[in-house]
């Protein structure tokens, strides 16, 4: 968005912080956000689409995540705390 390149020197880095939540103790505590470059990603697809390489993120990682995001809008929605369950038997295919 701010026009820079990738490999440019400040590429990918974002300035605002994380924050991680412990859910027992409500403590709140910032990380710095990890380096971005979705190139790598896309090239990783790439070549899994062409069969010089393995899916970036196995089925059973994406459906993680969903799960996640999904518990998220729902807690939300509710206005409360839910559990969030990420057993094997959950990401099953």
């Amino acid at each position: 968005m701010a026009g820079m390149m990738p490999g440019s020197i400040g590429f990918g880095v974002d300035p605002d912080p994380g924050v991680l939540i412990d859910g027992a103790t409500g403590l709140r505590t910032e990380v710095p956000a990890p380096i971005g470059d979705q190139s790598l990603f896309y090239s990783a697809v790439r070549d899994a689409l062409l069969g010089k390489g393995p899916n970036p993120v196995p089925p059973s990682e994406a459906i993680a995540v969903m799960t996640v995001l999904e518990k998220s809008f729902e807690s939300a929605a509710r206005g409360q705390t839910l559990a969030l369950s990420l057993a094997q038997q959950d990401l099953a295919l």
